[in-house]
């Protein structure tokens, strides 16, 4: 703040006679490392043409105020798992590490994390395997998790669905949001499904022609007859074995649940009257998918594309 004072002014006692001279100083109040701190801060007026003058605000000092600071810290804590109560020990006690200042914060914060997943175009990807799963939040919700495996073998949350089981409108909804975002398969759609015949039905109403796989591991053995030759889908695909560990199951997407019920935890109640599981939900599936890697056997997903050709279609890569 002295320094541009300096460039506004002059030196103290070397004025350099513009329009901009020192008024004294007065106290006033700037955030550093996320607290609040009460300063003495200089002052600047500009002399006006009528012969009065106006206060000039200091950049430097409008951005020591910056909430944006204390709203970064504040965020970082509760993304690293704090909780709203215990913020202000964490970034410090201020009037703005209140807990209902708190959860306001993170529920604007929150609108942002479902705009930025359902905003993601779906169009532009190569799209090859489907998985669908649900995740139970309380006995009132549940959640419908979609994720996409591209061509190369890459994985990417989609999409949820919050209803209040895992039934078939709850799974036509999402379907019909990812439809409309822009996913499709150039070839027949591979699908893991948990077994549900919800999220069965519902996918085939979308896609017609997929094979679908049921999940092997969490297959009860009084199942294994009703399954049918969904058990055996990948197998009769005639592909490599590398494949299996990642396409045999939904471990993939089961292992995306662990994660994100580490980040919802913290969340003693679900309110379904609001929008708060949505926030949460988005939150949580962004943070996970940052940890995502390609699936085991990805090289060999050239033969499953061959495999999944309908069959007017032509040979789609060559395999050895």
């Amino acid at each position: 703040m002295a320094e541009e004072v300096n460039l506004l002014c002059g030196p103290k006692h070397q004025p350099i006679g513009g329009d901009d001279f020192r008024s004294g100083s007065s106290s006033g109040r700037i955030q550093i490392d996320g607290k609040r701190e009460e300063i003495i801060r200089p002052r600047v007026r500009r002399r006006r043409s009528d012969g009065g003058s106006d206060e000039v605000l200091l950049r430097s000092y409008q951005s020591a105020r910056d909430p944006c600071e204390l709203e970064a810290s504040i965020l970082a804590a509760l993304k690293a798992g704090v909780r709203t109560r215990e913020v202000a020990g964490v970034t410090g006690e201020t009037h703005g590490t209140s807990r209902s200042n708190v959860s306001r914060l993170w529920q604007e914060v929150g609108h942002q994390f479902v705009d930025e997943l359902r905003g993601r175009k779906l169009s532009q990807t190569d799209w090859l395997v489907l998985m669908l799963d649900g995740l139970v939040l309380s006995k009132d919700q549940t959640a419908v998790v979609a994720i996409g495996i591209d061509s190369a073998g890459h994985k990417q949350v989609l999409d949820f669905e919050l209803g209040s089981s895992e039934n078939k409108e709850v799974c036509l909804d999402l379907l019909r949001r990812v439809t409309v975002r822009g996913f499709a398969c150039k070839r027949r759609l591979f699908a893991v499904l948990d077994g549900s015949d919800a999220l069965k039905s519902a996918l085939l109403e979308f896609f017609p022609d997929a094979v679908l796989q049921r999940c092997l591991v969490h297959t009860a053995y009084n199942s294994l007859q009703e399954a049918g030759d969904d058990l055996t889908a990948l197998h009769q695909l005639n592909v490599p074995s590398t494949l299996h560990r990642s396409l045999l199951s939904t471990n993939a997407i089961e292992n995306s649940f662990r994660n994100t019920r580490r980040k919802l935890g913290r969340v003693t109640r679900f309110r379904a009257d609001t929008d708060q599981a949505s926030r949460w939900m988005a939150f949580s599936l962004l943070e996970v998918e940052k940890g995502f890697r390609r699936i085991a056997g990805h090289n060999d997903s050239g033969t499953l594309m061959n495999a999944l050709q309908r069959p007017s279609e032509p040979t789609e890569v060559k395999t050895g």
